[in-house]
């Protein structure tokens, strides 16, 4: 039986052809970066990533494949994740995927290095001031 509050997940698979996946969960912020240095470390890239709750776990997809350089980073706070974004857009990436989690937020997020049409990134707004972006 679970305890009231425990975190429950979900997911659905498809078995296909391609590339080998790997996912993980329920990660801390060290085993995270664990991972990270271990997938890369195998060919694989992030796709997808989600930070969650106040003392940080993370999730993440990824796929066994080639393709442009790929920058990962979490456990962010506002200001370090605005630095990101300003050196990474300078080099040439692009956001595929950005997680804002925890009451002090923080942001995790996945970059590819790749042309394509001008992008605009907004963080750590309110509900209100997410709705006027949109």
């Amino acid at each position: 039986m679970a305890q009231a509050g425990a975190a429950r997940f979900a997911s659905v698979w498809l078995q296909q052809g391609g590339p080998a996946v790997e996912a993980r969960h329920n990660l801390t912020s060290d085993q995270h970066q664990q991972t990270v240095n271990d997938l890369f470390g195998r060919g694989f890239r992030p796709i997808w990533v989600s930070g969650y709750g106040n003392d940080p776990r993370f999730a993440s997809i990824w796929v066994q494949q080639d393709g442009p350089a790929v920058e990962a980073r979490h456990n962010l706070t506002s200001d370090q994740h605005q630095q990101t974004v300003n050196d990474l857009f300078g080099r040439g990436f692009r956001p595929i995927c950005v997680s804002g989690y925890g009451n002090d937020p923080r942001f995790a997020s996945i970059w590819v290095q790749q042309d394509g049409p001008a992008v605009e990134a907004r963080h750590n707004l309110t509900s209100d001031q997410h709705q006027q972006t949109v």
